[in-house]
């Protein structure tokens, strides 16, 4: 069992700081199939290799683990130097159709039907045991949340092992009481986020809370000016 990647608080991540001339990192969401690539070879050597998961969609040959629904999915990813180190994927619950465990996380969760337009899935998520990598996470949730809130998302969804629940709680998610297991991952656990509960993410500390405010704050400038 590895454990759970750390999420610097505000102010910790001075004491991890390394010397300016390392590798410049970088977020980004994945555009060429290059990208797609890179972030297929990082879940291969940490799913696969690392953890000896057999999923369906590994390419043994290749190093490769990409599945279907990425075509129709926004995945994210971070770099240091030309390496990837971290990566999550987010699909819209519309487009979750074609995979067999994103639809069974949406099952599970017990969606509300008049939230399943405006829910994302958060899936695949993997980070490499170096401390820069681990301290690019809060970084690349913070744009997987901006690009969800400027796409009319209102709540997001997951399944995550036990092991990694405090990482996501980090960032606001709520751990339900439902559980099941995986034929292949173990057992998981659902949680959800409500991208618009602001007293939810003072209380948690959530590193999502300035981008929250400064959503709310250009839309109600934009109401008042229409």
């Amino acid at each position: 069992m590895h454990p759970p990647p750390c999420i610097p608080k505000n102010g910790d991540s001075d004491r991890f700081r390394e010397p300016a001339t390392f590798a410049a990192s970088s977020i980004a969401i994945a555009e060429t199939d290059q990208e797609l690539l890179q972030i297929g070879r990082l879940r291969y050597e940490l799913f696969i290799e690392r953890d000896g998961k057999s999923y369906r969609g590994a390419d043994k040959d290749r190093r490769l683990f990409l599945e279907p629904v990425d075509k129709c999915s926004l995945n994210f990813f971070g770099t240091i130097g030309n390496d990837c180190v971290v990566a999550v994927r987010s699909t819209k619950v519309p487009d979750a159709k074609c995979d067999e465990q994103l639809c069974r996380i949406v099952e599970q969760s017990s969606l509300p039907a008049e939230q399943t337009s405006t829910t994302v899935i958060s899936s695949r998520f993997v980070v490499c045991e170096r401390i820069r990598a681990r301290l690019l996470i809060p970084e690349l949730f913070r744009h997987v949340y901006r690009t969800a809130l400027s796409s009319g998302v209102t709540h997001s969804i997951l399944a995550a092992r036990p092991s990694l629940i405090p990482i996501f709680e980090r960032f606001g998610f709520l751990a339900a009481s439902t559980a099941f297991l995986d034929e292949i991952a173990g057992p998981m656990v659902i949680m959800k986020l409500d991208l618009l509960d602001r007293d939810h993410m003072v209380k948690s500390g959530s590193p999502l809370l300035p981008d929250h405010d400064d959503f709310v704050s250009r839309r109600s400038t934009h109401g008042n000016s229409s």
